[in-house]
């Protein structure tokens, strides 16, 4: 019964490869013979894990000019450190030395707290804070006689012409 039994499921199997049925029920199936290939395994798409084509910058451009190359993900390009000029190519001119600035900046330049534009006759309050001549004036009119900067009291009186360097 034994051979009996393993010739049925041995045509059970054969059918089943075939797809064609039978009109009787699958018989359980006996433990695998060791001599049968393993399951396959699940494959793994790890870009580490695939084997890429490594081409060298010589070959792309020799394929290139036959009109072989077709560039595809798995593909790494080696460029060595020599130079490459297609016959093609422009020379572009030699880029214009910068223009050399006549003259030097004599100072930093200051700008007045109001206005925010350079000095224009330079006043100093009692405080130390310096502003234009005009800005300051109006400043001490408009808001009762005091430094825009600290808000200490400072009279039209307290106010010294002062100059800098690089005004004017």
């Amino acid at each position: 019964m034994n051979s009996n039994h393993n010739s049925t499921v041995e045509e059970n199997i054969r059918e089943a490869q075939v797809g064609q049925r039978s009109a009787y029920p699958p018989e359980p199936l006996q433990p695998a013979p060791q001599h049968e290939p393993p399951l396959p395994q699940a494959r793994n798409h790890s870009r580490r894990i695939r084997r890429l084509r490594i081409r060298s910058l010589d070959d792309i451009l020799s394929d290139d000019q036959n009109g072989e190359h077709r560039s595809t993900p798995d593909e790494i390009i080696i460029v060595s450190n020599t130079n490459y000029m297609s016959e093609n190519a422009r020379q572009l001119p030699d880029p214009k030395p910068e223009l050399e600035l006549e003259t030097e900046p004599t100072g930093p330049i200051f700008n007045c707290p109001i206005c925010m534009s350079q000095f224009t006759e330079e006043m100093s309050t009692r405080c130390g804070h310096i502003f234009c001549n005009q800005c300051i004036r109006a400043a001490i009119y408009t808001q009762g006689k005091k430094c825009p900067t600290c808000r200490k009291r400072v009279n039209l009186k307290d106010l010294r012409r002062v100059f800098l360097p690089a005004a004017n």
